[in-house]
């Protein structure tokens, strides 16, 4: 610490000085003023532990490929890569390719989207992928392709965000609109007819629909206590 308060870090290092004899009559003392390279690794260690935070709580990652003889090879992944996939980093550089992770039904669209783009390309998909416990995920995939101009490789840039949420919060409200169009259908034909069999038949073939069903069958009690077959989906010859 300096006379004026500022605070230096040093570095020494030391050497002996030797007679002729080869005995120890002294040593060279070297201090060096590292503050700056002090300063500097500070700073680095800062910005890894933010980086780490935030590709921690990020719900997206990014990933570069490069075009080889045997196809895209992953160069990096970053942000919530563990998070989202449920794969470290490592364990995906490993395959060279996060295609494995894609749902089979969607490797079309990865096939068209991320690995057929030319230099100058973009694109946008959605498409399915499956974490080790085979738990399905959503993801948003935007993805560009360019030329590199020193060499001329082949390159795709590519950002990952889960849309998980989104997506079933799409499928809960479309079960629900599917739901109320089918007790609407009930409803006017209640109110368009009084004719028993219609009704019963209308409410068997929608009631099927929201329970998500292929068959269903209403069975009416009559004053005798006996039961009779009043309608059924698909309706009885």
């Amino acid at each position: 610490k300096s006379k004026d308060g500022r605070i230096y870090h040093i570095e020494d290092s030391a050497a002996p000085i030797k007679n002729r004899k080869g005995e120890i009559t002294g040593v060279v003392l070297v201090f060096s003023d590292v503050t700056d390279k002090y300063i500097a690794e500070q700073l680095l260690e800062q910005t890894k532990e933010r980086y780490r935070i935030v590709s921690e709580t990020t719900s997206d990652f990014a990933f570069s490929c490069t075009k080889g003889k045997n196809g895209y090879e992953i160069d990096w992944l970053a942000g919530a890569v563990k998070k989202i996939t449920g794969y470290t980093v490592q364990e995906i550089m490993e395959k060279k390719c996060w295609r494995f992770m894609v749902h089979p039904d969607d490797d079309p669209i990865y096939l068209k989207h991320v690995l057929s783009l030319k230099p100058g390309e973009e694109s946008q998909c959605e498409l399915r992928i499956l974490n080790p416990e085979g738990v399905l995920k959503w993801l948003s995939v935007n993805t560009i392709c360019i030329a590199d101009k020193d060499t001329g490789e082949h390159k795709i840039f590519g950002g990952c965000e889960d849309i998980s949420m989104r997506k079933k919060n799409e499928i809960a409200l479309m079960e629900s609109n599917r739901q109320l169009d089918s007790f609407l259908q009930i409803s006017q034909a209640i109110t368009a007819t009084f004719e028993k069999q219609k009704v019963m038949q209308m409410i068997i073939d929608n009631a099927t629909k929201v329970m998500a069903f292929d068959t269903g069958a209403i069975y009416m009690l009559e004053k005798n206590q006996s039961i009779r077959l009043a309608a059924t989906t698909p309706p009885l010859p």
